[in-house]
């Protein structure tokens, strides 16, 4: 705390002898500690700043606050301006019509202690002010991050491109996401095609297992990442003359880039990628094999996401 504090309170003529005036004073002079001084000042009308930033030099005044009251006494501005710092401050407080002179005096004197650099007032606030002008709601340190562990809900249709193996569905998962964006991730999807070569029709479905990392913190609204999944596909092939169906399951992977916008709630999401099969899915006819299912595949998604 500083040895000596001195505050030069401007008033307007007539309000120095006011009743919350000696009230103010001795809030302010007791929280901000007996060797301080509020030193007041009675002018006939509003003097420009300057002026009485020159009347605070001379008295070597750490704080200089002009004191404007409403008429009913019910709405106190404070015009703030700090020895060390350029510039000035708005405050303004609200009283209720009820509440007696003197205590308004008490809480515009605690007020002021609160605004003096380098003074931890003592004592409590005599009561709740009106939010202050100069004061915003706090906001957090930005961070790398900034987020808490969370699960999410994914919904999305999917396209795969990719010769016979081009196909329209969807999906869902469900997600972990960590603190620090990394995230599992559980799902499954299936998708309908058609096979051209024999007339026939496509259905690839099955689980997905993966992993992956969204960046960005919490305050961001685009985010972008990437994911690698395990799958394993049951691909069925349907033929329609001859009526025939046959399936089997094959293992693969993914690796997809994601791009998302949180729009709380609520996230909406794109992805982009391939995914490649561990193994052959080939298409006869008797004997001869009119085509095959490649093992590579383009992916898109889009989707929305619910982060619980």
């Amino acid at each position: 705390m500083k040895s000596a504090v001195i505050v030069l309170l401007v008033v307007a003529r007539g309000d120095m002898q006011e009743p919350p005036m000696n009230a103010l004073t001795r809030a302010a002079e007791r929280a901000l500690g007996e060797d301080s001084r509020i030193v007041l000042h009675e002018q006939a009308a509003p003097s420009p700043d300057d002026e009485v930033i020159g009347l605070a030099e001379q008295m070597r005044a750490t704080v200089v606050v002009e004191l404007q009251w409403s008429a009913d006494r019910t709405r106190a501005h404070l015009h703030v301006h700090f020895a060390e710092r350029a510039g000035w401050l708005e405050r303004d407080l609200v009283f209720s019509p009820d509440e007696p002179l003197a205590e308004r005096g008490r809480t515009l004197g605690f007020e002021i202690a609160t605004m003096v650099p380098d003074t931890v007032p003592h004592g409590s606030a005599p009561r709740d002010a009106s939010p202050s002008g100069d004061r915003p709601a706090p906001t957090p340190p930005p961070s790398r991050r900034g987020r808490e562990p969370s699960l999410a809900v994914d919904v999305h249709a999917v396209e795969a491109i990719g010769g016979d193996a081009t196909g329209f569905g969807g999906g869902a998962a469900v997600r972990w996401i960590g603190a620090t964006g990394a995230f599992l991730r559980v799902g499954a999807s299936a998708r309908f095609g058609r096979i051209a070569a024999v007339d026939g029709t496509s259905l690839m479905a099955g689980p997905e297992l993966g992993t992956g990392w969204i960046s960005g913190s919490v305050r961001d609204t685009l985010h972008f990442g990437a994911r690698l999944d395990g799958l394993a596909q049951w691909t069925q092939v349907s033929l329609t003359s001859p009526s025939e169906r046959r399936a089997r399951w094959v293992p693969g992977v993914d690796l997809l880039a994601e791009l998302s916008y949180d729009a709380s709630p609520s996230t909406f999401y794109g992805a982009l990628g391939s995914e490649y099969a561990f193994g052959d899915t080939k298409v006869e006819l008797g004997d001869t094999e009119v085509t095959a299912i490649p093992r590579l595949r383009f992916v898109i998604e889009l989707g929305a996401r619910l982060r619980f």
